[in-house]
């Protein structure tokens, strides 16, 4: 009792508190060392090293301790380290290691030993995660004839960061707030590339080849391919537009339901910050896309959007009317010239990328180049296959077959099809292509189902997140038909907007079981 008096608590009295990892002790537990020896070596770093290598240490020391103290940063770092991973690498020797690869193998390690130590959580499996790997199950009889295994193997790797990725967000959001920071998380890596691509078009920086008409410079990012760079804005563009859209629909609720003496109020800084916010994240990551000139994502997101104002049901036809009005304002800004040239160009070429045609024996010019060169990996996809129509000729194999089974006069890979369907066909062949069918299928269903849940419990802003994540998963296979959007770790971003189809539909179950669902 005097020792109370005195402020003292004996160490058998200090009081525990629970971590991811197990019983975490108070400030006798060996934390309290690993937090010094951080301090000690963020002081060494400061005194000796570099100060960019400094920083970098200390950004990386602080994403470990988060990672460590919650395996839910590591879901948040994994979406964010997509945009730097092709700036941040090492080598290994002939092997070059990114960030985000690093990254995945610390935080399964993390996730896995968390998972293990907690009792109280179960490892959740959905049908997506399902479809994910019997697809990928399905690509195996692949290796049985493919040339170059350790390229199989790295694409099946590939595929294994995407199905774990999405196993472990997940697994580790558990709340509403949670979900939230995700979407930030997806929403800040995209806006990030997005302004970089902006100041990379309109300040003239790039190759030579991105350069179009001497006026405009095609935005590539990091990604350091304008098509690919617009894929991967096209992974968070259409949420970006649900939650514009949301936001005001709610200020303008608001606004009708208030008092009339109130409705001034509305039109503070206060009430309109959000919605203003979410509307100028939308529009950079729109504008964005249109300076990479990237034909494929723009009907990519086109088909996106049309999906999205489908799934909306009985109230499609305010936002098929928003849609047309925003369409004409595109039509208008063109035909007074306010769009560059440049891009009101590319508009009118869309059809050519509809286009099928035999290659063979015509002379590309600048102006044909881009389109018969599609054509021609369409062609050496469609001769792989048909060499091998059942198992393809091994799955990852495309680049270092094309040789084989080229077009004379085209001697250079892309690395891939062009067409993502085209692609699979021929590593894969009837097997592995009709089972990434059928994950499709699968992943559209469930985020019908997705939608029409949180609809029926009244959750409007579960509502707008699922249309969002809708629209993400549509733009992504449309725009597969142009491109190779399963690479550059693009995966984890994609089964990001996969799982809010499950963290969405979890709360709205919540919601109508119990008064705990925002949690």
């Amino acid at each position: 009792m005097a020792a109370k008096r005195a402020g003292f608590t004996p160490p058998s009295t200090l009081s525990t508190q629970s971590s991811v990892l197990g019983p975490q002790y108070s400030v006798l537990s060996p934390h309290l060392l690993w937090l010094v020896l951080a301090a000690l070596f963020t002081a060494a770093l400061a005194v000796f090293a570099p100060p960019l290598v400094t920083v970098a240490a200390i950004i990386g020391l602080a994403v470990v301790l988060l990672i460590l103290r919650n395996p839910l940063w590591g879901a948040y770092a994994l979406v964010l380290s997509v945009p730097v991973q092709k700036v941040i690498s090492y080598q290994a020797g002939p092997i070059e290691i990114t960030v985000t690869q690093t990254l995945f193998v610390f935080v399964l390690g993390v996730w896995w030993a968390w998972m293990s130590l907690r009792l109280d959580r179960r490892l959740q499996i959905t049908p997506v995660a399902i479809a994910l790997l019997i697809f990928l199950t399905a690509t195996l009889p692949s290796l049985w004839v493919t040339a170059s295994l350790p390229e199989s193997l790295a694409e099946i790797s590939r595929w294994l960061v995407t199905i774990l990725s999405y196993v472990i967000i997940l697994n580790s959001v558990q709340s509403r707030r949670a979900m939230n920071w995700l979407i930030a998380s997806m929403l800040a890596a995209g806006l990030s590339e997005a302004l970089l691509g902006l100041v990379q078009s309109y300040g003239g920086l790039g190759p030579a080849s991105f350069n179009v008409g001497g006026l405009l410079t095609r935005a590539y990012g990091t990604i350091g391919a304008p098509n690919s760079f617009a894929g991967y804005i096209n992974l968070s563009l259409p949420l970006a537009f649900t939650l514009a859209l949301y936001q005001w629909g709610r200020w303008f609720s608001a606004r009708k339901a208030a008092v009339w003496t109130d409705r001034p109020s509305f039109w503070t800084v206060k009430r309109l910050r959000v919605p203003v916010l979410m509307t100028l994240v939308a529009l950079i990551l729109f504008w964005t896309l249109l300076t990479s000139l990237s034909r494929g994502a723009w009907v990519g997101l086109t088909v996106g959007v049309v999906a999205m104002v489908l799934a909306l049901g009985k109230r499609a036809a305010a936002a098929i009317t928003s849609l047309f009005v925003a369409a004409l304002g595109l039509v208008g800004l063109g035909l007074i010239g306010a769009l560059p040239p440049t891009v009101t160009d590319r508009f009118a070429q869309l059809t050519s990328q509809l286009a099928i045609f035999d290659p063979r024996g015509i002379v590309p010019t600048p102006e044909n180049y881009a389109v018969v060169e599609r054509m021609v990996h369409w062609q050496v996809a469609g001769n792989m296959f048909l060499s091998s129509p059942w198992i393809g000729v091994g799955i990852g194999n495309f680049n270092v077959l094309f040789n084989k089974f080229g077009v004379q006069g085209w001697p250079y890979s892309r690395g891939h099809a062009h067409n993502y369907y085209l692609n699979i066909l021929a590593e894969t062949g009837v097997v592995g292509a009709t089972f990434y069918m059928l994950m499709l299928i699968t992943m559209v269903v469930v985020g019908v189902r997705a939608i029409r849940r949180v609809r029926a419990s009244g959750d409007s802003y579960g509502e707008a997140v699922a249309i969002g994540a809708f629209g993400i998963l549509i733009t992504f296979m449309a725009h597969n038909f142009f491109e190779n959007l399963h690479a550059l770790n693009f995966g984890i971003q994609w089964v990001a907007a996969l799982a809010l189809f499950t963290l969405v539909s979890r709360q709205a179950t919540n919601k109508r079981s119990g008064p705990r669902a925002n949690d």
